[in-house]
This record gives C-alpha cells, sequence and structure tokens, in this order.
C-alpha cells in the first residue's frame, strides 16, 4: 500500500542542527553603526470598509509600498526592536527586510540568523539587523 503524500512528514532541523551551515557570524555590540535602536511595531486592524477589510501599520502609520517606513544604509548595522501589536483576530506578522538575512536572539538567547522571522501578536524580538552589505556577507 502507497503511503499517501498528503499525510506524509518530515521534521524540520533543530538550529543546532542547522547552524554549522550558517555562513555568517555573529555580530558583536562593537559592530552597530548607529546611535539609537530602530523601532518597528507592526498593527493589523480591522476595517470598516468591506473593500479594505484591514488597515496595516507600521509605527502607527499606513503602510504604503510607495512610503516605505525605514529606508536602510547601505553597509549599516543596526539594533532594531520588532514588535506586533493589534486586533485580537490578527495573529502577528512576519518580519523581513527584503534583501538579506538578519541576526536576532531567540528565547533561549540563541543567536539565529532569517531571513523572515514570525512575530506573534504581543510580543516583539531584539536584534541587531545587518544592512545590505556593499562588499558581500563578511
Amino acid at each position: 500500500m502507497k503511503a499517501d503524500p498528503c499525510e506524509v512528514s518530515t521534521a524540520l532541523p533543530d538550529p543546532e542542527e542547522l547552524a554549522p551551515l550558517a555562513p555568517f557570524k555573529a555580530i558583536e555590540d562593537a559592530e552597530l553603526t548607529s546611535a539609537g535602536m530602530q523601532m518597528s511595531i507592526f498593527e493589523v486592524r480591522l476595517g470598516s470598509d468591506p473593500t479594505h477589510p484591514f488597515n496595516f501599520l507600521v509605527n502607527g502609520k499606513e503602510f504604503s509600498p510607495h512610503d516605505p517606513p525605514r529606508k536602510l544604509t547601505l553597509g549599516a548595522v543596526e539594533e532594531w526592536f520588532v514588535a506586533s501589536v493589534g486586533d485580537a483576530n490578527f495573529k502577528g506578522h512576519p518580519f523581513h527586510i527584503h534583501v538579506n538575512p538578519f541576526q536576532y536572539k531567540d528565547k533561549d538567547g540563541r543567536i539565529i540568523w532569517k531571513d523572515t522571522v514570525f512575530v506573534p501578536r504581543g510580543e516583539s524580538l531584539l536584534g541587531p539587523a545587518y544592512g545590505p552589505p556593499l562588499k558581500g556577507y563578511r
């Protein structure tokens, strides 16, 4: 009898298993190039207009692809505070910077590199975001 491919699952590897494959070294505080921490608070509000049922906000301002909420400096290394807030029906928001991976510390203090991380509503993450490098990654 053949297995149903819809029922077959493969466990994803743990971060420890993937660590030797990571091409990036941890970013140290001394490498930060910005004086202050960048804030990114993601919020989804339910709208009353059926043609526009959701409002997506970053730092309290409605998101527009024509007016990005953040302009990164090429080669910068910045520390960011990222949080998700919003309507109780809103589960959270994926955080990504559209160009390259970034580093953050998980709840156990492990340094992890990702290109996207889901930030559940009511939670936050803190970590340096390595800005787009001019000459490649380290």
